[in-house]
């Protein structure tokens, strides 16, 4: 179920990031799609995956970084650090 979730929360920050009237930069949309791509990688349990204490600190900064430009966004991706903390990640 958490995986579930996870994944729920990432689709709704991307669509919430690539949204018109208040989609992100391209700079701020790639590092969301690396982020992304590295959870994907940590919970698919590749061995090439970065370490969990990065992506937190990614996920982190990404957080603080929305916090006055994307309030939505903050939330997402406040709800993803909460929940990949809640897996033990």
């Amino acid at each position: 179920m958490s995986q579930d979730r996870v994944q729920e929360l990432l689709r709704q920050l991307r669509e919430e990031l690539e949204d018109s009237e208040r989609g992100a930069d391209a700079e701020t949309r790639e590092r969301i799609r690396a982020l992304e791509a590295d959870i994907q990688a940590l919970l698919a349990e590749h061995s090439d995956a970065p370490d969990a204490q990065s992506i937190m600190e990614r996920a982190r900064a990404a957080e603080v970084e929305f916090a006055n430009r994307h309030p939505v966004a903050e939330g997402f991706v406040r709800q993803l650090i909460d929940t990949l903390s809640r897996m033990g990640i």
